[in-house]
């Protein structure tokens, strides 16, 4: 099982959902920590980190994987409009450095 990390974005984030949304996206994070390959989708792209989506509803759970560690750093959570989050994008050098790959 992995362990779960939340940069200070994705805290905010979740904060600022509603109440019960909070809920399903903590109880969909903590199904993910079980495993995590069932669960998610890889962002296109070319990055130094590779960092993946899980849907909750109407709402997207960026995160990346730290598989050597078994770590899961929750980057940023939102609501989705036309299939993409509302908010900004973690920037990949920070992700990398919390989730131990830089």
């Amino acid at each position: 099982m992995y362990s779960v990390q939340y940069t200070q974005r994705a805290a905010r984030s979740i904060k600022k959902l509603p109440r019960d949304v909070q809920m399903r996206i903590l109880d969909s994070i903590d199904e993910l920590a079980k495993d995590p390959s069932a669960h998610m989708k890889r962002l296109k792209g070319e990055r130094d980190v590779p960092i993946f989506s899980h849907r909750v509803g109407e709402y997207r759970v960026l995160f990346t994987l730290n598989n050597s560690q078994l770590v899961i750093l929750v980057l940023n959570a939102g609501w989705t409009q036309s299939g993409r989050p509302q908010r900004s994008k973690p920037k990949v050098c920070d992700c990398g450095k919390q989730a131990g790959y830089l």
